[in-house]
């Protein structure tokens, strides 16, 4: 049986101090590829059968202001109108960028941080609202990097998921640091 309702997927590392919302400007660090997500506190929760995750980008006026999310996981069929953003950074990404995941809402932990590659963060930037919250499947950030039989699985269901999308967003990102995107 499965729940008709998504979940949030938050589970925060122990540690001495757990951070609180960053500063405005994301930090960015030089990282090899294969450990972007290592020195992140943000843990991925085990995905069941035909399970995805959603991420909820939280608005933002200013450009400058850290990026925040939630991360959902709901079955594929009861999730929420989203919008799948066909997007891989690029291999010579070396950089990372720290972006906010908020806990569930009634849930009494912080924040963690989370990082990802710089280019993800700046089409995630790109594509981030003003007004309201926007619900995005992204595999930079749906599918836990570093778990082969989720990325297999994931793999699986994708043309299925960008099926069921409300809109599939492909994020430009140019040599001057402009995004632009097209939609479909």
């Amino acid at each position: 049986m499965r729940s008709n309702e998504c979940t949030h997927n938050h589970v925060a590392a122990e540690t001495p101090s757990t951070p609180r919302m960053a500063s405005p400007t994301p930090t960015t660090t030089p990282s090899s590829p294969a450990t972007t997500t290592s020195s992140s506190s943000y843990h991925y929760t085990h995905l069941e059968r035909d399970q995805i995750r959603l991420v909820v980008l939280e608005p933002a006026t200013d450009p400058s202001h850290t990026l925040v999310c939630r991360i959902l996981t709901c079955h594929r069929n009861d999730a929420p109108p989203y919008e799948a953003i066909s997007f891989t950074p690029p291999s010579d990404d070396n950089t990372t960028s720290t972006i906010t995941v908020l806990p569930p809402i009634l849930a009494p932990t912080s924040p963690t941080p989370l990082q990802i590659p710089s280019s993800t963060a700046e089409a995630l930037a790109t594509l981030r609202l003003h007004t309201g919250p926007r619900t995005l499947y992204l595999p930079a950030l749906s599918i836990n990097a570093s778990s082969p039989s989720e990325r297999s699985s994931q793999l699986l269901l994708t043309p299925s998921i960008f099926h069921a999308a409300t809109r599939v967003t492909i994020p430009l990102l140019s040599a001057q640091n402009h995004t632009e995107a097209i939609t479909y």
